[in-house]
């Protein structure tokens, strides 16, 4: 049952954000040739991110609003506290940045009540 949530979550994700990574769409000119000079090989691999980990949000694993497209370059460096761009050493509140500005502050801050609030979600089978 749970892999085909999560076939239904990545597919309801990557017709939504096009298959397209959703940082890419945010970033200056500046910032996107930085990137393509870091990320190389990894940027046209596209995975699913979420924006609240599995492990911090379990609750909320299946659920396509906690999950983008993002180059897997990009996604690793945020999956491990990284900054997306350069790969340095970055807040947990500047990670938090980096979402809001993936996926703009309304959805960060429902996402996040939802993420405090597992009771807004129904048990999985």
């Amino acid at each position: 049952m749970k892999d085909e949530l999560w076939d239904e979550c990545r597919k309801q994700v990557r017709e939504r954000d096009q298959n397209r990574c959703r940082l890419i769409r945010v970033l200056s000119a500046q910032e996107a040739m930085l990137l393509m000079k870091n990320a190389k090989d990894q940027l046209n691999t596209i995975d699913p991110a979420h924006i609240f980990a599995r492990s911090i949000a379990p609750h909320m694993k299946f659920d396509p609003d906690n999950v983008v497209c993002m180059n897997r370059y990009s996604h690793h460096m945020l999956e491990d506290c990284l900054h997306p761009i350069t790969g340095e050493s970055i807040t947990k509140d500047e990670e938090h940045k980096w979402w809001k500005r993936i996926v703009g502050d309304k959805l960060f801050n429902e996402l996040n009540e939802k993420r405090m609030n597992p009771s807004l979600y129904p048990e999985e089978e």
